[in-house]
């Protein structure tokens, strides 16, 4: 008995391949340099910038929230070049994550602000009511009045 099971483990012992020693991964990615790790850097830091300029002049009023769109486009711009970049110098996921939802943000807020300013006469007029609002009946008013304005601007669409 004991030679048909010690013959059994040789034959198992023989049918497994020889283990060769592991090999540390070879990465497909180059070691970046640091010129390129500088641009990255840069480009985040202008992402960062543009995208506070972006929040920035969205609550100023009409005419100078008409530059929120323009931060905003350039904010997207640094977003997507930066975080290529960092894809690409292997800059720590956090990093990469955060910048995605920074990006989808900045998006988020240019197509508001864009909007905003798409309205024109109707965000004036909004604007120029709650300046000149000094009491909550009149905010009221002036709220009510917009949604009004967004109403008759939007009837030729569902129609």
């Amino acid at each position: 008995m004991e030679d048909g099971h010690s013959n059994q483990q040789e034959s198992t012992r023989q049918a497994q391949p020889p283990q060769q020693p592991e090999q540390p991964r070879k990465s497909h990615r180059h070691k970046p340099t640091d010129e390129e790790l500088n641009s990255a850097r840069m480009f985040i830091r202008l992402f960062v910038f543009a995208v506070i300029l972006t929040l920035m002049t969205s609550y100023l009023e009409l005419p100078w929230k008409a530059v929120a769109p323009a931060f905003g486009i350039a904010s997207i711009v640094f977003g997507i070049i930066g975080l290529v970049k960092a894809v690409r110098c292997g800059f720590p996921r956090l990093l990469r994550i955060g910048m995605a939802l920074g990006l989808g943000a900045a998006l988020v807020l240019t197509i508001s602000t864009a909007t905003l300013v798409a309205l024109w006469p109707v965000t004036a007029e909004y604007e120029t009511c709650m300046s000149q609002a000094l009491t909550v009946r009149a905010e009221n008013t002036c709220e009510q009045n917009y949604q009004d304005a967004l109403k008759e601007l939007s009837e030729p669409l569902t129609q």
